[in-house]
């Protein structure tokens, strides 16, 4: 069974294999959050726009700070 957690956005690209690293730790913990693809210009901005730079997996919380997701893959 998944926990969706709403307000939560994963920035990802879609053959990063970080991204990759950190949605089958998302998964593997039974959690579903929304994922957006940074080479979608509207996504791409808002990710500039949290300060993270185009820097992906990065998620955003509902709290609009933005947190590297490097730190799952460790």
């Amino acid at each position: 069974m998944s926990k969706k957690l709403s307000g939560y956005i994963l920035y990802i690209r879609p053959m990063c294999p970080f991204c990759w690293k950190v949605l089958i730790a998302i998964k593997k913990r039974g959690l579903h959050i929304e994922t957006r693809n940074r080479w979608i210009p509207k996504y791409g901005r808002e990710l500039v726009k949290g300060g993270r730079k185009k820097m992906v997996p990065c998620l955003k919380h509902p709290n609009g700070n933005m947190k590297a997701m490097i730190s799952l893959l460790f």
